[in-house]
């Protein structure tokens, strides 16, 4: 394990992918999607949060002549601009509106930029900085824009939406003069994360410093570039942090729970996402430093695991966490489709595992977890289609007889499935409800236990129709 000095940032070097986020770096966050307002006090939205893991690097200046130091290089857009370059300054009257200066660029879609310039005046309507699609400064589709009505200098961080072809600052308002300087395009270098939708943008707080979340809709978004990443993900919440392996696909994906709502806590004070998988040591390190910002290091304290990875589809491993005070896991891990193995938590106050694995349908094994004080299994391991695998006596003692469709669409071996039979006998449960689908039938050992199941008032349905 790395010791003092360690930074998350010395994991992406050599041009490594992925993200970094943390919300206790005030100034990696803005209030809205374009970056204009940055967070300055609790309380305020986050609608931009970048990432640091490739050092908040600017790239080189990609406007030529922003300055205006010669009179090269901008054109006035054609059908009603009078301009001038002189002074370090230039200035444009249009005769129609949406007239100004534009130069041709080459920017691909999906970059960020941050954008500036200085509006030194401008007599009337509205001034616009715009990226277009194609090379004349008015036609075309919008790839982003940043608007200005008064005298100043202004930033915004964009992500471009589709490739732009020219640049250009206009006037909305016929027969305006405007005066602007120092034009700048800059890519911004990361995978950073935003949300134009202000209602479900999560709300910055501190003691920690953390994004918190309504578990409604909050949620920023981050577009994963070309070939993904595979590797792992450390995640430092208000409940707990913990390192996944994850295969997350190019496109968009959430920062903040599947459709702002499953998330295993209620706030993010760290986040980390690698393409390549970390050591033990680093993952470690990369937790202790969350720790460090304000993240509560461990699910140790967490009675309610309700939904906490539901639809987290990317997760391949699963880290053996402390939910030893759990004792509702409904929905904890229902469609994490991904996992392929599952290790051996502390289930041992477990009340209820309602459709706690539905859709793992990458297990082929379970562990012999402990489900002592478990009443409710209704469509626990429902879809689990791997399924081949299940230990003997996970049932011994459990206090209720809900398996309504808790393994139905499986593929139990007649070893497993005979093992659940007898389990079930063993926990001397008065009455209950089970359904298995596919998968092998039982053997007469299984049809045995089945047998004493019915005597007791069980509803029994098994593969093979017995």
């Amino acid at each position: 394990m790395r010791s003092g000095g360690f930074s998350p940032a010395s994991l992406f070097e050599g041009g490594i992918a992925g993200a970094w986020y943390g919300p206790s770096y005030l100034s990696t966050l803005f209030q809205d999607s374009a970056g204009t307002t940055p967070v300055t006090t609790a309380g305020q939205p986050v609608g931009l949060m970048l990432d640091k893991s490739k050092g908040l690097v600017r790239g080189p200046e990609l406007v030529t002549n922003g300055d205006f130091t010669t009179d090269t290089d901008w054109l006035g857009i054609s059908g009603g601009t009078n301009l001038t370059i002189a002074g370090g300054q230039a200035t444009f009257t249009i005769s129609a509106n949406n007239r100004g200066a534009f130069q041709i660029a080459d920017y691909a879609a999906g970059t960020w930029l941050e954008i500036m310039f200085d509006l030194v005046s401008v007599s009337a309507g509205d001034v616009e900085f715009i990226g277009k699609s194609v090379d004349d400064g008015i036609s075309g589709g919008t790839a982003f824009s940043l608007s200005a009505s008064s005298s100043g200098s202004y930033k915004a961080i964009v992500l471009t939406i589709s490739n732009v072809n020219s640049i250009a600052i206009r006037n909305t308002y016929s027969g305006s003069t405007t005066v602007i300087d120092n034009v700048s395009v800059r890519e911004l270098l990361g995978n950073h994360a935003a949300q134009a939708t202000a209602a479900a943008r999560p709300t910055y707080q501190t003691g920690p410093a953390r994004a918190t979340l309504d578990k409604v809709d909050d949620r920023l978004s981050v577009t994963v570039p070309t070939g993904g990443f595979t590797g792992t993900m450390v995640l430092g919440t208000d409940q707990g942090t913990a390192s996944y392996g994850v295969t997350i696909p190019a496109g968009a994906y959430d920062i903040g729970g599947r459709g702002g709502q499953n998330f295993p806590g209620n706030a993010i004070v760290g986040q980390l996402i690698r393409d390549g998988a970390l050591s033990a040591g680093d993952a470690a390190a990369t937790e202790a430093n969350f720790v460090e910002k304000g993240a509560t290091a461990s699910y140790g304290a967490v009675t309610s695991f309700d939904g906490f990875w539901k639809d987290w589809s990317e997760i391949t491993s699963f880290p053996l966490i402390d939910t030893s005070a759990g004792t509702n896991f409904d929905r904890a891990w229902f469609d994490c489709s991904s996992l392929t193995s599952f290790p051996l938590i502390d289930t041992s106050a477990g009340t209820t595992f309602k459709f706690t694995w539905y859709n793992c349908k990458s297990l082929t094994s379970f562990p012999l977890i402990d489900t002592s004080a478990g009443t409710n299994f209704r469509l626990a391991w429902y879809k689990c289609s791997s399924l081949t695998s299940f230990p003997a006596n996970a049932f011994d003692n459990i206090k209720g007889g809900n398996f309504t469709n808790a393994f139905t669409d499986t593929a139990l071996t007649q070893t497993s499935i005979d093992n659940i039979l007898v389990s079930l006998v063993a926990s001397g449960i008065a009455a209950g409800v089970f359904n298995q689908s596919g998968g092998s039938a039982p053997s007469s050992t299984g049809e045995a236990a089945i047998d004493t199941l019915r005597s007791r008032g069980w509803t029994v349905t098994v593969t093979g129709g017995y």
